[in-house]
């Protein structure tokens, strides 16, 4: 008579587990093994933010192939076009604070550079906030950044010039600012993308959960939001609010690389009509 009953127990027992075991996995990929998660969102807005000029000029060449990758469309312009982003902990860091002091004059250094080839002789001088481990190349690539600053006008960028035009710089960007900030009022799709340059190594996914929980921050809490993130090498999948998709070929040039695997990834979202108004 024993013997029935301690089978009983052990199927009890082997259920209880199965069921305990069950729960827990569940409770484990909600979070941790979404790499499908919100791809039938209809998104509203979609930002570039980093790791560099890369992205932007894909979302151009994707949103506006009629345009030059290099050109943006009037009012397709966002706060963190066309720049480095070398710390995701550091970027999560300024998100956090809401970008209230991301860009003063005492966090920036002054590099210049010769490179590329004559034509692009603006592009000697960058700007590399230390605080935040940030660079901007391209603040005077425009003709409206030409009239604060041009390498060929006026030699080499030095620091006094630099605090005597930082003003209309900076009134410039807190407009861009604002923008990114604003974005917490639609749908958006976040793009990171990396590819293999001076031994930076991508952001890994510790760094990418600390973006997306300081874009919640930054959007007041709303989650209705999907971090997409595009490495050259897929080294784990997704969770909640963010996507992985892996893009072998990505490689420096204003054409962003491969194009066509660009293309294929940003085909499975969906965008509404109006996503720039």
């Amino acid at each position: 008579m024993y013997v029935p009953l301690l089978r009983g127990c052990m199927v009890l027992r082997s259920t209880f587990i199965l069921l305990f075991l069950n729960a827990c996995f569940s409770l484990f990929a909600s979070e941790e093994l979404s790499p499908s998660y919100e791809c039938d969102t209809v998104f509203e807005r979609v930002i570039g933010i980093g790791s560099n000029c890369l992205t932007k000029s894909q979302i151009n060449g994707y949103f506006s192939p009629e345009f030059p990758p290099r050109e943006t469309k009037s009012g397709h312009a966002d706060l963190f076009d066309w720049m480095r982003i070398c710390d995701y902990h550091s970027f999560a860091a300024a998100l956090r604070t809401g970008l209230t002091d991301f860009f003063e004059l005492e966090d920036f250094t002054i590099h210049y550079e010769a490179y590329g080839s004559p034509h692009l002789v603006d592009h000697k001088s960058m700007l590399w906030n230390h605080k935040n481990n940030m660079i901007w190349r391209h603040l005077f690539d425009s003709a409206a950044g030409q009239q604060l600053w041009s390498a060929v006008r006026d030699g080499e960028l030095a620091p006094a010039k630099l605090e005597e035009i930082f003003p209309k710089i900076k009134t410039k960007l807190n407009h861009l600012k604002e923008k990114f900030i604003t974005a917490k009022d639609h749908k958006t799709l976040y793009i990171i993308s990396h590819y293999e340059v001076d031994g930076e190594t991508p952001p890994d996914l510790n760094a990418l959960k600390e973006v997306r929980d300081a874009l919640t921050a930054i959007r007041g809490g709303d989650t209705h939001f999907t971090l997409l993130f595009l490495p050259h090498e897929q080294k784990f999948d997704g969770i909640e609010n963010i996507i992985v998709r892996e893009a072998k070929n990505l490689k420096s040039g204003w054409d962003g690389g491969d194009s066509a695997r660009w293309k294929e990834i940003l085909d499975a979202f969906r965008f509404s009509a109006d996503i720039w108004t």
